[in-house]
């Protein structure tokens, strides 16, 4: 019965591992998409802050303030999401690689 108890544990911990596994695929999936929908709407407020910019060339020094402002926030927003984002995959990263020290020590006794 330690056997099967053993290889239940085995089983167990390899599901745990590719559902760990599925997680950290899904997070990362959710990183590049987040990132590349950041990036692209940091490339649009550039875009639109360079042609608000060109159209007020002749605008006080407030407004160019203004501008480098809303450019700096979104800028932190994008760092921030990216940090979380970050953050999320490495523990994930972290559980996988636990999950599979387990599994490793599991199949070891089994030997």
């Amino acid at each position: 019965w330690q056997e099967r108890a053993a290889q239940a544990e085995v089983d167990a911990l390899a599901r745990a591992a590719a559902e760990a596994r599925r997680d950290a695929q899904a997070v990362r999936a959710q990183l590049e998409q987040r990132t590349a929908a950041a990036h692209a709407e940091k490339a649009l407020l550039s875009e639109q802050l360079a042609e608000l910019h060109a159209a007020h060339s002749g605008a006080d020094q407030s407004h160019a303030a203004e501008l480098a402002e809303l450019r700096a926030q979104h800028e932190g927003e994008l760092a921030r999401i990216e940090q979380r984002v970050v953050g999320a995959i490495s523990r994930k990263d972290e559980m996988i690689a636990q999950l599979t020290a387990r599994l490793n020590d599991v199949e070891r006794m089994l030997e």
